[in-house]
């Protein structure tokens, strides 16, 4: 109950085969407009995390600080500031299954073999999976492109009915 009310206030993903366009977002946003659903885009991919001789797989979330409304990023209770350009944000077991401190440096590295050097700014409270948060900037300045939106988090009003919902956005192509 913890997880789900305290730290993932979102009520579901969606995942886009490909990454969308500007274009693509705005159409749909309209699509589901009546909705009255709120919607952030962002990047997930699985990576290595490498720490002190030790490789974990990790996925790695790229969003803005709007993510904020869809996870609540606290440790106990103290909240945790969105990570800046080379920071990080680290789910709180991969950090303590690897020994992962506030401070350290790590590096995670894609199938493509490109690599981010990360500062741990924060470590949050997350018991379901593990995640590395960052800033979209932080991929652009490292690899020289933006990371491919292909995600969607989808937060409904009190009262709605996600499984109509669910319905409409399984139907869009």
């Amino acid at each position: 109950d913890y997880q789900f009310e305290e730290v993932t206030v979102y009520d579901m993903t969606v995942y886009f085969a490909e990454g969308r366009t500007e274009e693509q977002k705005e159409e749909f946003l309209s699509d589901l407009a009546d909705s009255d659903a709120q919607i952030m885009f962002y990047h997930q991919s699985s990576m290595d995390l490498d720490f002190d001789n030790q490789v974990r797989k990790i996925s790695l979330i790229a969003s803005t600080e709007g993510v904020r409304d869809f996870i609540d990023f606290h440790s106990g209770d103290e909240s945790l500031e969105y990570p800046g350009v080379n920071e990080a944000l680290l789910s709180v077991g991969a950090a303590e299954a690897m020994g992962i401190r506030v401070g350290d440096e790590i590096s995670m590295r894609n199938a493509d073999m490109q690599t981010l050097k990360l500062k741990v700014t924060g470590i949050y409270d997350n018991h379901v999976d593990n995640f590395v948060l960052v800033h979209p900037d932080t991929v652009e300045r490292q690899w020289g492109e933006q990371p491919e939106m292909q995600m969607a988090f989808v937060t409904l009003k009190e009262g709605a009915d996600m499984d109509q919902l669910s319905g409409k956005i399984t139907g869009m192509s």
